[in-house]
């Protein structure tokens, strides 16, 4: 069988600077790799869920989304370096403070996007 899923805090509160994640890999659980020092991330295409503070509290600057995922759950990204972001095509709902704590100065939004901007970069500069 081929990894599917990271779970719940499976890899946080450690010091990972990069991460490259396998194809087969769908499911980021919650906080799985909350409190690192992650600087980049290659995703898989195959990704279609980041759940809940899945890279808070990190070192990211660059964010290259894969253009399978659907969701990205409650501050996801939360107090990281993001610059810019696109928002691929089928994500329909971004949850609360998802880039909240960042220095966005780009963002370039899905039309399918059905919850507002405000809700999900405030307080980023």
């Amino acid at each position: 069988n081929l990894l599917e899923l990271i779970d719940y805090q499976c890899f946080a509160n450690n010091l990972i600077k990069h991460i490259f994640l396998p194809v087969s890999i769908r499911i980021i659980c919650r906080q799985a790799f909350i409190n690192n020092k992650i600087e980049s991330i290659v995703f898989s295409p195959n990704l279609i869920c980041i759940q809940d503070k899945a890279f808070a509290n990190n070192k990211i600057n660059h964010l290259s989304l894969s253009d399978n995922i659907r969701y990205i759950g409650k501050e996801a990204f939360m107090n990281n370096r993001i610059q810019n972001i696109i928002i691929p095509e089928k994500i329909t709902k971004i949850k609360k403070r998802c880039f909240y704590n960042n220095f966005l100065e780009y963002i370039q939004l899905s039309k399918n996007i059905k919850n507002t901007l405000e809700k999900f970069v405030k307080f980023s500069v």
